[in-house]
């Protein structure tokens, strides 16, 4: 089971996790969280991980952003949810109209 204090269900779709659970290429891996939870007992860096499957990646990089916190990523998936669009580490993801 999956704590919810390490992935984090946010509206429209978007999810957020631990940053090291998530691969180079953004895909995140749920199975990496419970290696993460043997050496951490919280978590200080962020991935936001959008509806389509693939982490938001960074404005001048194509690896997945990190965010310091938790506040950050939260607010984050509020504004790309308001723009109804994001770049991911792969296909851009648009909101369905």
């Amino acid at each position: 089971m999956i704590r919810e204090d390490i992935i984090k269900q946010l509206p429209g779709g978007f999810v957020a996790m631990p940053y090291w659970c998530v691969t180079l290429n953004g895909m995140p891996l749920e199975r990496l969280v419970q290696d993460y939870l043997q050496k951490q007992d919280e978590v200080h860096r962020w991935a936001l991980i959008a509806p389509n499957g693939r982490a938001v990646d960074g404005e001048l990089s194509p690896l997945p952003h990190r965010y310091d916190s938790l506040e950050e990523a939260v607010s984050d998936a509020a504004k790309l949810l308001e723009h109804g669009e994001c770049s991911t580490c792969g296909p851009t993801w648009r909101a369905s109209k």
